[in-house]
């Protein structure tokens, strides 16, 4: 299913993405594969969404791809530098957030502790 994700987009996907979003809502260990580096899943996922969030006639995909994104990266991870926080993530509490006006993205870091 991920090979033919990476593959120009055309309206069987949509049918893709709905049994890939079954298998890793389902299974611990298709959830596990998903997130393999080699797969390349979250990067084309996250591409996809960009691409077709503005299309309403492909607001299925874009659903399906932003709950398959959820379940294979659902955290922020906060670190002390600025990092870009995907759409379909929460940044957890005591994290400065910004929004970068020229590109329109989220970023977020830890909050800088104060020596005592």
């Amino acid at each position: 299913l991920a090979h033919i994700l990476h593959l120009p987009f055309d309206n069987s996907h949509e049918h893709i993405l709905s049994a890939l979003l079954t298998l890793v809502k389902n299974s611990s260990q298709a959830r596990e594969e998903a997130r393999a580096e080699n797969l390349g899943l979250v990067e084309v996922l996250g591409n996809r969404v960009k691409v077709l969030e503005d299309k309403e006639e492909f607001s299925e995909c874009v659903e399906h791809s932003k709950s398959i994104l959820q379940l294979l990266e659902p955290d922020f991870v906060a670190t002390e530098d600025w990092q870009e926080v995907a759409d379909w993530q929460s940044v957890p509490g005591g994290c400065h957030v910004k929004m970068d006006m020229e590109t329109g993205k989220k970023m977020a870091r830890k909050e800088e502790t104060a020596d005592r």
